[in-house]
């Protein structure tokens, strides 16, 4: 009888370690793919930079029906891309910040970052789980452009890109880089 008393004490605090050690590598798994998407997410802006012919905050002129798909919506990068043949005209691309919550269920985070290339359209989430403000340790010179846990820095050819996302209520992970335009027309 003894035996199965102790037994149980044993097992059940082998248990409850156990359990606890499920979690922290949970949360680790989480902050891991947080990062990840953040990073997949960086790359991913970086690259559509490099290859803009010009880059912009503001929507530049000729651009019309670019308006957001609704106010929701808040435009805070234009770029014009070469054309891809046999097309000779330039693409063009906007990026937005969205409230997760506009664009219904399923989303993490207070926000998410949309990028389309379609006018009118409000393209396709690119990442979620952004948080509602930027890191305040992401710094750069020339025209800083802020939405939610986005922030840029445009100066000549050089834009310093910073993403600011959430896990769970708390933990923030942030990550940024600098990238050269191939093009020197970067505006505000």
């Amino acid at each position: 009888m003894v035996g199965v008393i102790l037994a149980g004490a044993v097992l059940s605090g082998a248990g409850v370690g156990f359990a606890s050690a499920l979690r922290a590598e949970h949360k680790t798994q989480a902050e891991t793919q947080g990062r990840n998407k953040l990073n997949l997410a960086l790359d991913f802006i970086a690259e559509d930079i490099r290859e803009a012919l010009s880059v912009s905050s503001s929507e530049p002129l000729g651009w019309t029906d670019w308006e957001p798909a609704s106010n929701d919506y808040q435009p805070v990068l234009y770029l014009e891309k070469p054309a891809i043949a046999p097309s000779t005209t330039p693409q063009r691309v906007v990026y937005y910040v969205v409230d997760s919550a506009v664009d219904g269920e399923g989303w993490r985070g207070s926000h998410m970052i949309y990028r389309s290339d379609e006018p009118g359209e409000k393209g396709f989430p690119l990442v979620d789980a952004i948080a509602a403000s930027p890191t305040s340790s992401c710094t750069g010179g020339g025209t800083e452009v802020t939405a939610a846990g986005l922030k840029l820095f445009l100066e000549g050819s050089s834009i310093q890109v910073c993403l600011n996302g959430t896990i769970g209520e708390s933990l923030k992970l942030g990550t940024s880089t600098r990238v050269f335009v191939r093009s020197v027309e970067a505006s505000n």
